[in-house]
């Protein structure tokens, strides 16, 4: 199948990065592309000792809309440490003389004879409504992942030969997860069909079968695991990206959900996982930047993707999530606001810091009593309230509403990355997660810890300055282009 090189890509790519580098509210240590418009995290797999991670990705432009630019790529990079990155080339463009005009979300995998495949959503028009239905396609790797050719027989699955009946026709984003059972695939956005189920035929991942219904949900980029004992269905509903965690009847392919909850109560989607060589099983996830009224276009960036997140179970089934520990390597110094033990209480001005806009707080709250207590961050306009309501069982994080995790009422563990323009808080350990985007750097924030009609215990309370992580070009060729 002829396609078009990404070379017109590059070299688009390469002319926005002083604009997107002088934007002072682009993130340092999340991961960005070069520059332009980034979204969905797709065909995440750690390979020979390197985590890759997959994009959409425009890189003619940063929104996703409009002339040349609904022509969808997949970006590629790949780290040995979750911190640092390197920007590798292109790794699909659309085959826009075969009618291709979009490489929309999927994943990667690696075949039975050892082969890494891309298996990806096709898009043949680049204006919405869709008129045509969309095919699920497959691309080929070299063992380095850095060279990918499309399948000479795509699309490997479409509407007429393989959809399961009332699906609609934009079903997109395949994944692929493999049980002692075999191989299977799922896709997502299939309207009254849910999320169908597929399994591989041969080792190839090339060949596949309808064999049922995981779920009767229409939900975009569907990602299903195994963690711990439990199976996990990870999705983005058009909405607040949710999980469920069940069990998986190998005999009849019927999930059966025990748990429920939310991955990320604010702006957290497209998610993608892997498991690398620890075991461990870590979740990416993209953090928009597209408020159409207030992130202005031109600005050469946007979007990021969220810290890499380790994920575990509770006793209760119970997603926790927990920022790789990597991200430790980053700290430069440590700013230990309180040593000991203090109290505070109505009758008392809250404690206050100064902090860098490149920084990790920590800290740990006991002995609520308050009607009200949390962290509060100033900068500019912005104002960052994290406030505990532990009567109400409650926790207002940039004024969204969340349960408080666990219903504890004494204690608060809250841990907050502040990035430039990016804000990701982890709340007791990780039950709950909340994640925004703001449209301008929060330039010389100050910290303040406060307690409302009440008094609370500050067991410790720590903050770093992080480093910016480096982002390079991972071969000297592609600084030439």
């Amino acid at each position: 199948m002829p396609e078009s090189k990404p070379t017109d890509a590059m070299r688009a790519l390469r002319e926005a990065i002083p604009r997107a580098n002088a934007d002072p509210a682009r993130p340092a240590y999340h991961f960005v592309p070069p520059a332009q418009w980034m979204n969905d995290i797709n065909g995440t797999i750690f390979h020979k000792g390197q985590y890759h991670v997959f994009y959409q990705h425009n890189p003619f432009g940063d929104m996703p809309t409009g002339e040349k630019l609904a022509h969808m790529h997949w970006g590629h990079a790949r780290s040995s440490d979750l911190v640092n990155w390197e920007h590798l080339p292109i790794a699909l463009a659309p085959s826009l003389e075969t009618g291709e005009k979009s490489c929309w979300s999927g994943c990667a995998a690696i075949d039975g004879s050892g082969d890494p495949i891309i298996i990806y959503t096709s898009v043949s028009e680049d204006q919405m409504p869709f008129t045509k239905p969309f095919t699920q396609a497959a691309a080929l790797g070299d063992e380095r992942l850095l060279s990918w050719r499309k399948y000479g027989r795509n699309p490997i699955l479409s509407i007429e030969k393989h959809g399961p009946p009332r699906s609609s026709g934009e079903w997109r984003d395949p994944f692929v997860f493999k049980t002692g059972a075999g191989t299977f695939l799922i896709l997502g956005a299939c309207g009254d069909a849910g999320i169908p189920l597929f399994q591989a035929r041969d080792e190839t991942l090339l060949n596949w079968k309808h064999v049922g219904s995981l779920a009767p949900e229409n939900v975009e980029c569907p990602n299903f695991f195994e963690l711990g004992r439990k199976w996990i269905l990870i999705s983005s509903p058009f909405d607040l990206v949710k999980y469920a965690a069940g069990t998986f009847d190998l005999e009849s392919l019927e999930f059966s959900p025990q748990a429920v909850g939310i991955v990320d109560w604010g702006a957290c989607y497209g998610t993608n996982v892997l498991t690398d060589d620890m075991g461990r099983r870590i979740l990416f996830g993209w953090i928009p930047g597209w408020n159409w009224e207030l992130f202005q276009i031109g600005r050469g960036w946007n979007g990021c993707m969220a810290l890499p997140r380790v994920l575990t179970l509770d006793a209760k089934h119970r997603i926790l999530q927990e920022p790789a520990a990597e991200l430790k390597k980053l700290r430069v110094h440590e700013s230990l606001v309180e040593k000991t033990k203090v109290a505070l209480d109505d009758s008392q001005s809250p404690l206050r810091a100064q902090i860098d806009f490149q920084s990790e707080v920590l800290a740990e709250l006991s002995a609520i009593t308050a009607a009200e207590c949390g962290l509060r961050f100033f900068s500019g306009e912005n104002v960052i309230d994290i406030k505990c309501h532990p009567q109400r069982l409650l926790i207002e994080v940039a004024d969204t509403p969340v349960p408080l995790p666990s219903g504890e009422q004494s204690r608060l563990s809250l841990h907050v990355f502040i990035d430039r323009s990016v804000v990701e808080i982890y709340i007791n350990d990780g039950e709950v997660v909340v994640s925004k985007m703001f449209n301008t750097a929060l330039t010389n924030p100050r910290l303040e810890v406060y307690a409302r009609d009440g008094s609370m215990k500050i067991d410790s309370l720590r903050v770093w300055r992080l480093n910016a992580a480096e982002r390079k070009f991972a071969y000297p060729e592609l600084d030439n282009i």
